[in-house]
């Protein structure tokens, strides 16, 4: 979005429009990580993925908000390694 407001404006068209994929038919198992005081992403859609996408492991981080991946980039390799 550093490319200015219209590149904002494109970035909000394509996650505001239907996906491509249904997510109830993913057959691999997921893993979800979302920072429950995020105010960007509200917790409610991470919430609906998770409830949505079978097998999916999803882990709600209690205080951590938009950028928590930074404080937890180890958790995640260990969980994907």
């Amino acid at each position: 979005m550093r490319q200015g407001p219209r590149d904002a404006a494109q970035e909000l068209l394509l996650l505001g429009r239907p996906w491509d994929i249904a997510l109830a038919e993913i057959r691999v198992p997921v893993r979800l990580w979302h920072g429950a005081a995020d105010t960007q992403v509200p917790v409610a859609i991470a919430r609906r993925l998770a409830a949505t996408i079978p097998h999916c492991r999803a882990r709600f981080i209690p205080a951590a908000g938009h950028f928590w991946i930074f404080d937890h980039v180890d958790e995640i390799l260990a969980a994907l390694a």
